[in-house]
């Protein structure tokens, strides 16, 4: 009989392009193996006010917990998804934290991420933090790495500004993609029109920060065309974390800033990409970077790492 598993922190429900992604590989990395998912919790939901979450996990054979972007610096929501670790433990429900970036959590959390059967960590940093708190864990780059993107050819311009949600960098990002004559596109999916959404160029030399409603830019209505529009400038200068993850898959050159939580830099250093790569936010707007011959070689064995550690992943969580 086919494995049933419970997801938590379903990301996709935020139209968020990157979370798409992920959960379109955790999906096909289970619909792969044979396994069924029978319930999806999204995410910044608490789960025990849902009375089906309770009963979905009771009748699973396994929950997984996506971590992503959520479970740092003790926030709220960090608890929430760190308290499933305990609750299925008691319930001797088998129960994994997957796909996370883990920082300054305090001793609480940390340790109700050790009652899970086994946690897996988006880049070193993280691994840091689980060794210092004594939690066996293994490192898997980021799930959206594993996505078949289109390659990058130059079509609609050369540079794409991407946000970030960290709103001084944002505003930084406003103002070089003004000084570019450029757009500045926000990476999630209007639930109305299907596109994403931004500031065009005209809005942007004529406001100051960001305080003009955003419009809609290009259709947009998941991940794939997310990446085409991506695919069709030759650099991206971005604040998010998946979209230099869908720039390194695509080898499409970016910059980058820094985000919430050590994530970007953290893969930066692992995958031994070019430190120039990463922003600052007194920094001017920078030259087109192409990939060397050595961080082309990086990314190849970056992609083939996470493919490896995906399927073993896989594996591991199903093996009853």
């Amino acid at each position: 009989m086919a494995a049933r598993v419970a997801i938590f922190n379903d990301t996709a429900t935020s139209g968020h392009y990157g979370c798409a992604a992920v959960m379109d590989m955790l999906s096909g990395l289970l619909r792969d193996a044979g396994a069924e998912v029978i319930y999806r919790h999204p995410v910044g939901t608490e789960w025990r006010d849902v009375v089906v979450a309770e009963q979905a996990i009771a009748a699973a054979d396994l929950v997984l917990v996506n971590g992503e972007g959520t479970i740092h610096h003790a926030t709220p929501r960090a608890r929430r998804l760190s308290s499933l670790g305990p609750y299925c433990a008691d319930l001797g429900k088998r129960c994994f934290l997957l796909n996370s970036t883990l920082q300054d959590n305090d001793d609480a959390i940390n340790a109700e991420i050790a009652r899970f059967d086994h946690v897996w960590v988006r880049e070193s940093a993280s691994s840091a933090e689980m060794r210092a708190a004594g939690i066996g864990h293994t490192v898997c780059f980021d799930l959206s790495l594993l996505k078949a993107y289109p390659a990058a050819v130059v079509r609609e311009g050369p540079v794409l500004f991407v946000d970030s949600v960290v709103s001084e960098v944002a505003k930084r990002l406003a103002e070089l993609a003004r000084g570019a004559g450029a757009a500045l596109v926000v990476m999630k999916r209007d639930e109305t029109s299907g596109f994403c959404m931004g500031w065009p160029p005209d809005v942007l030399a004529a406001t100051v920060g960001l305080k003009a409603p955003k419009t809609p830019l290009w259709p947009c209505a998941d991940a794939d065309a997310f990446a085409l529009l991506l695919a069709g400038h030759d650099r991206i200068l971005t604040g998010r974390f998946h979209a230099m993850c869908f720039a390194i898959a695509m080898r499409l050159p970016f910059h980058v800033y820094a985000s919430n939580s050590h994530k970007v830099e953290a893969t930066l250093q692992d995958m031994g990409l070019d430190p120039r790569r990463l922003l600052s936010l007194s920094d001017p707007m920078p030259d087109l970077l192409p990939f060397s011959a050595s961080e082309r070689d990086a990314i190849a064995h970056a992609l083939a790492s996470v493919r490896s550690s995906a399927a073993d992943m896989t594996a591991r969580v199903l093996a009853y």
